[in-house]
């Protein structure tokens, strides 16, 4: 898959996150904690998300779709493709009723997580299924939640993501 960074509990690079030099970077207001400060991280290649806990325990569903990785959550918010046995399924978290093939992959074993150039996140199984989930241009398209207070976020458009550790 071409070369490819880590993103885990920091980015990979001198052990640091380091954020775009021409932004503020984000940041995150929350009760109790104030204010959290993030990183921009542009997607200039692949990056493999770390997922400690590959083994896939829940996948809950309302307005989004969340698949549950033990400490890890990650957190669809609009249209995916997900390939099971070879066929392809395009979902979306608002129409539920084709949700189906994406509650087919519990229990099944994660074996990569990546982000790609454009904001596109690809979970690979061990079954061979896959889900992709491409950037948006006007909304946040996905999320990873954890382990920890570990979160990434996929920037409207798909150039960035937000990180915080």
């Amino acid at each position: 898959m071409g070369a490819r960074g880590y993103l885990a509990a920091q980015l990979v690079d001198s052990g640091r996150m380091t954020p775009s030099p021409s932004s503020g970077g984000p940041f995150i207001v929350g009760p109790g904690d104030g204010i959290r400060q993030g990183a921009r991280v542009p997607l200039h290649g692949e990056q493999v998300i770390s997922v400690p806990e590959a083994e896939l325990t829940s996948v809950r569903v309302n307005h989004q779709t969340r698949f549950q990785f033990g400490e890890t959550e990650v957190v669809i918010e609009s249209g995916s493709r997900v390939t099971v046995d070879g066929r392809e399924h395009d979902l979306d978290p608002s129409d539920r009723g084709l949700l189906g093939p994406a509650l087919a992959l519990y229990p099944w074993t994660l074996v990569l997580a990546c982000a790609a150039p454009g904001g596109t996140l690809t979970l690979e199984f061990a079954s061979g299924a896959r889900i992709e989930v491409p950037a948006d241009q006007n909304h946040e398209a996905w999320q990873v939640n954890g382990p920890g207070k570990r979160l990434i976020v996929c920037e409207p458009g798909g150039n960035n993501l937000s990180v915080w550790e």
